[in-house]
């Protein structure tokens, strides 16, 4: 009897234990899709919402509040990024998010904190709701 119950115990974690470990297909290509982004923006999958462009938009950010924001030169385009803490390599931050010119992007949400570059100064975030990526600038010192 006692053999039928240690085997239904191990049984038991081996299903737990590989039922963790087996990622979301659509999160995980997310993952890789935003990780492949390499310029501060907004991106859906593969194609951006907002990318960018240092001879067409601005940069402002504040350090200490965990904000960026960016903007084309007649401001009809804004997008400012706020974190609610520092962001940290696979930490969970909250991210609120204000628009001007940009449809399809929500106020906020709980983002994964992917990869911080501080030599580029770029944070790269995730959010697993929407599936859309934020590479947000930040000066870290």
């Amino acid at each position: 009897m006692k053999k039928y119950v240690a085997i239904a115990i191990l049984l038991v974690m081996t299903l737990g234990f590989y039922s963790c470990h087996n990622e979301d297909p659509l999160l995980k290509a997310a993952r890789e899709n935003a990780l492949k982004q390499d310029t501060y923006g907004v991106f859906d999958g593969e194609k951006a919402i907002f990318a960018y462009d240092d001879d067409k938009h601005q940069l402002a950010y504040n350090t200490s509040s965990y904000m960026c924001r960016f903007q084309n030169d007649a401001a009809s385009k804004v997008i400012q990024m706020n974190l609610d803490d520092f962001p940290e390599k696979g930490a969970t931050r909250k991210l609120t998010l204000k628009t001007r010119g940009l449809p399809s992007i929500g106020k906020s949400c709980n983002v994964e904190v992917l990869k911080i570059s501080p030599e580029e100064s770029k944070v790269w975030l995730l959010d697993h709701e929407s599936l859309m990526s934020f590479i947000m600038y930040y000066e870290f010192y």
